[in-house]
């Protein structure tokens, strides 16, 4: 199947809200969905939808701030990619996560505090500039491990509250860059675009 075909039938099928399967069983990476956290909430980040989670970010008040935290479940061995004072870096979208990355598994981590400015991520009111968590992790203790990425958008500037806009994973233990996706998902965002890019095609 040609690109524009393939592209066609991922507008079709996003258009009439259809799932898009790969045209491969063997994908690499893992994704999951986005998700809203709201002020006071804490939500478990579980890589592969099974077992216990593998992170845990949580949302607190006085002050407000946004945190990767410690629970009962969560392997000790967890880890994060660091940046400026050990906190968790605020990665862009393309930076690779693997084994040249520095990580650190202090918990609870910061990603932003509102009240002592402490933490690398950006608090702004747009949405849509995610800044991502880099990761390295077992899915059960003992088990092998894999390297994944966090994607945090903090979208009120004074409350700190916003979205994840998901999260992956490469399932063979290969590094992975922040922001990847399957390329199914990929090609369904592009195919949103596929009609106009067909049109300017044909009067070319």
């Amino acid at each position: 199947m040609n690109l524009d075909r393939k592209l066609m039938a991922y507008a079709a099928a996003t258009a009439a809200g259809v799932t898009v399967a790969a045209e491969s069983a063997e994908a690499e990476i893992i994704f999951r969905p986005s998700f809203s956290y709201g002020s006071e909430s804490t939500t478990n980040i579980n890589f592969d939808n099974a077992g216990d989670e593998e992170y845990v970010l949580g949302h607190r008040t006085g002050p407000n701030r946004v945190m990767l935290l410690k629970d009962d479940q969560t392997l000790d061995s967890n880890a994060y990619v660091t940046g400026l004072g050990g906190s968790p870096d605020a990665l862009p979208a393309g930076a690779l996560i693997g084994p040249g990355s520095t990580f650190g598994n202090g918990y609870d981590a910061t990603l932003k505090n509102g009240g002592d400015a402490s933490g690398n991520f950006t608090a702004d009111n747009t949405v849509g500039n995610p800044q991502y968590v880099g990761v390295r992790f077992q899915l059960a203790n003992g088990g092998p491990q894999y390297y994944g990425w966090i994607g945090v958008d903090i979208t009120n500037s004074f409350d700190l509250t916003g979205q994840v806009t998901g999260y992956a994973y490469e399932n063979n233990g290969e590094p992975i860059t922040a922001g990847a996706v399957p390329e199914p998902a990929g090609l369904a965002l592009l195919a949103l675009g596929a009609p106009a890019l067909l049109r300017r095609r044909q009067r070319a």
